[in-house]
């Protein structure tokens, strides 16, 4: 009787603190409720509100998934994942029918093979209109053997089938303003990335999203095509090994009312600038241990999906894996950067811009950590734009806009203690953000 009357009390706080708009006192009361009644489900849907309202996406969602271990009665719990940000993908009878029709394309001989027939399916039941006619550049990359396209794109069109059962709740978005970490298996990611190739992902809001769009790439960027070939080969034949291990993305994102944020905190600060080490030869990618930097967009991958191939694009484009944050990473805003672990690369390559070319597999060797993440780190941060005004950079408000950028980039993956590892990095905003 004590502790029904302890819960009831608990829930009622709860209730009161939402109502007041006290986030954290709400959190802390539904908290209380479930440890005292861990079946009943309305306190995991009130917890992951308040964290909803609090700015905490990821809490949000693991109260509803801590709730749907718990409780018999999933109803409600299932409703409020429903209610919380996603990734928008087709229903699955939708999806279900895009793939046999896709399927059915790819059951006859390779002399009647029709790519551009196979690709533009899964495009039109996501609604697509304006379909290519002709995809020549991944034509060109696949080669001259008909069969083997037929082969590659049918153990394709296998991992992609699987995207309803893998993500059976949907994708979650990681919502600009608030920290937030998602992991995925190589395997869920893989599934997306041949799920996006064959067009059975619709367009995201691109008010908010980067692109994730493979049809420029598809059409044009040969060099790119050769990369993703690569990694599917790689990867597709690994399955367990795809399936236990784990890629992280972590946004990361400075508080407004932080130390750092303030011009007065770095003019007095006297903390000692850490060593720097020049390198002459090698690329970021080869620091191995270091957190290597992406010189990244705001919008994050920048130009990979189209004609853009510089350094960003280039370390998307031989490690397709970092592809999937375009999906469901919105717009970095000026105090935020994003973390992703375990991203490995599979292409080797030559050049920059307009040279940029695949030269071959790539076998990385990179350990596990203890989170079955390979020891990769990359840090996307995004420069300010200087073009027309370059003198804004050196500027008071400049200098501080980049520091907290810096600040909030270096610190790195949330779960490592301290000491961070080192940077790996170079002219940071040096080439088109003037």
């Amino acid at each position: 009787a004590g502790d029904s009357a302890e819960w009831t009390a608990a829930g009622q706080r709860a209730m009161q603190a939402m109502k007041a708009k006290d986030w954290q006192g709400a959190r802390n009361h539904f908290r209380k409720a479930i440890d005292l009644r861990p079946s009943f489900p309305r306190s995991y849907v009130g917890l992951s509100k308040a964290c909803a309202k609090a700015g905490y996406p990821g809490a949000a969602r693991r109260a509803v998934h801590e709730g749907l271990r718990q409780c018999t009665d999933r109803a409600e719990l299932e409703q409020q994942l429903a209610e919380l940000p996603h990734v928008r993908f087709l229903d699955v009878k939708s999806f279900t029918a895009a793939v046999a029709q896709t399927e059915s394309l790819l059951g006859g001989s390779a002399g009647d093979f029709d790519l551009a027939a196979v690709l533009n399916r899964g495009r039109a039941a996501c609604g697509s209109t304006d379909l290519p006619i002709e995809y020549r550049a991944f034509a060109d990359a696949l080669g001259a053997d008909g069969n083997s396209w037929v082969t590659t794109l049918r153990a394709m069109l296998d991992v992609a089938r699987a995207v309803p059962q893998l993500f059976p709740h949907g994708l979650p978005l990681m919502m600009a303003g608030s920290p937030d970490t998602l992991e995925l298996s190589r395997w869920q990611v893989c599934a997306l990335l041949a799920a996006g190739v064959l067009g059975f992902l619709p367009v995201q809001d691109q008010a908010v999203l980067p692109d994730f769009n493979f049809n420029a790439i598809l059409q044009s960027e040969q060099a790119k095509c050769a990369c993703l070939l690569l990694y599917f080969k790689q990867t597709l034949r690994k399955g367990e090994e795809l399936h236990s291990e784990i890629i992280s993305f972590q946004r990361s994102v400075l508080a407004d009312d932080a130390p750092e944020t303030t011009s007065e905190f770095w003019a007095s600060s006297r903390l000692p600038l850490a060593p720097v080490k020049i390198v002459q030869d090698g690329a970021i990618e080869d620091a191995h241990g270091a957190l290597q930097a992406d010189f990244a967009n705001m919008y994050i991958g920048g130009g990979v999906f189209s004609h853009g191939c510089v350094q960003e694009e280039i370390r998307f484009s031989v490690c397709p894996e970092l592809l999937v944050s375009c999906l469901f990473c919105e717009v970095m805003e000026a105090n935020e950067a994003v973390v992703i672990v375990g991203a490995q690369q599979f292409a080797q390559y030559s050049g920059y811009g307009f040279t940029f070319r695949c030269t071959g597999p790539n076998a990385d060797t990179t350990a596990l950590d203890n989170h079955r993440r390979r020891d990769v780190h990359i840090v996307a941060f995004d420069a300010m734009v200087c073009i027309g005004s370059e003198s804004s950079q050196y500027e008071v408000e400049g200098m501080l806009r980049e520091l907290v950028k810096a600040t909030v980039a270096f610190s790195g993956d949330a779960r490592e203690s301290t000491p961070k590892r080192p940077l790996a990095t170079g002219n940071w905003g040096s080439g088109a953000f003037g």
